[in-house]
């Protein structure tokens, strides 16, 4: 652990003289300057430090679009944005290394976008938009803050987001016209980082951006950076509105029959491991093809659309009715049969296979064969391992 002098040069327009402990690679003293949040090593120690942070057995480097800067994996969608242990576990223990890793430096921005907003147009949620750079310190601060120091932050993202990172930074430079399409900035070029823009996915348009300089706590001070009190209430004010689950079901029902498929009901709530856990399997590039093939999937999210509750409590016999569930119905919305319906993962074999089976009845054997089935089965059998 080195002493490091840190001068943040009007960062977001404040000057600040501060001496910090930071963890740094063995042998390494460096004087970083920060402008905007963005920093900058010195020439002679950048390598070092960059080539350690990014060393295979560095437990704290994460890969792009995580939340947070801890360890994990991910890719563009759910679990890109999967929750990983904090490196910033305590103000007076908090660690950098550049680059973070926190931003995906390979995928356009747009790209991302289209992908998180069709997620979120089919949960009735909006996107929201972190920019930001791998070489941005404060952006590392301020992921730390909305997924580990802030649960209100933290319980609003998950419920109502789809969560991005977008790289602005040189190697990205297309991305600032991304920005500037979606309200992020007014110019071609983004004037600070971090920033947070919120994007309708149904208008595909900006509806609310917010600065870094306005999230500032004040007086700022290592342990105080970002301040909750100041973003919470722009996540609150810029939620998509409640949409009812009756015509969500109906218009799958109405698309199932033109395209001759089934109906898949898949009930989620927000804040629900074992939903996600559901999702992520739904989705999964062995599965996502065979399902999509066979059935027209319907998301109701329990907990923030009206009447939502109702229908779960309708199309499904668990008593008391709550999500996961997942109900197949035919193309007339008449459910197939009581083993047609799902409130978790089967883990056993026995019960692998009853599911399996009940798609497949459900999907038809022109829509599903013998050999999708396996792939399936095999993919349910993978996630208990």
């Amino acid at each position: 652990m080195f002493a490091v002098g840190v001068t943040r040069s009007r960062m977001f327009g404040l000057r600040l003289q501060a001496m910090r402990r930071w963890a740094l690679p063995s042998g390494v003293a460096v004087t970083t300057a920060v402008m905007f949040g963005v920093a900058t090593l010195g020439a002679a120690s950048a390598a070092t430090a960059a080539g350690a942070g990014a060393g295979a057995d560095d437990p704290t480097t994460t890969p792009a679009n995580n939340k947070g800067t801890g360890a994990g994996t991910g890719t563009i969608g759910d679990a890109a944005n999967s929750a990983a242990p904090a490196r910033f576990t305590q103000p007076g223990a908090r660690t950098v290394q550049f680059p973070t890793g926190l931003y995906d430096e390979a995928t356009d921005g747009a790209t991302i976008i289209r992908i998180a907003s069709e997620r979120a147009k089919a949960d009735g949620k909006r996107v929201l938009a972190m920019w930001g750079e791998n070489n941005c310190g404060f952006c590392a601060y301020l992921s730390d803050m909305l997924f580990y120091e802030s649960a209100a932050c933290r319980g609003l993202i998950d419920g109502e987001y789809e969560f991005v990172k977008i790289d602005i930074s040189k190697s990205h430079t297309r991305n600032n016209d991304v920005a500037k399409r979606y309200g992020a900035t007014a110019s071609h070029q983004m004037e600070d980082a971090p920033r947070l823009t919120i994007i309708d996915p149904v208008l595909d348009r900006g509806v609310g951006t917010l600065v870094g300089k306005d999230m500032l706590y004040k007086p700022m001070s290592m342990e105080n950076i970002f301040d909750e009190t100041k973003i919470v209430p722009f996540l609150e004010a810029n939620i998509a509105p409640a949409r009812p689950a009756g015509p969500v079901i109906d218009a799958a029902v109405t698309r199932a029959i033109v395209e001759d498929k089934a109906v898949w009901v898949q009930f989620m709530q927000s804040g629900c491991e074992p939903c996600r856990g559901v999702r992520a399997w739904m989705e999964a590039p062995t599965v996502r093809p065979i399902l999509e093939k066979a059935f027209v999937v319907a998301t109701i999210d329990v907990s923030r659309m009206t009447g939502g509750k109702s229908m779960l409590e309708r199309f499904t016999a668990t008593r008391p009715a709550i999500a996961p569930g997942s109900v197949l119905l035919t193309s007339k919305g008449m459910k197939h049969d009581p083993a047609c319906e799902l409130d978790e993962l089967p883990t056993e074999p026995e019960g692998i296979a009853a599911w399996v089976g009940a798609i497949r009845r459900a999907a038809g054997d022109k829509r599903m064969s013998e050999a999708d089935a396996a792939v399936l089965e095999a993919s349910l059998t993978a996630e208990k391992r």
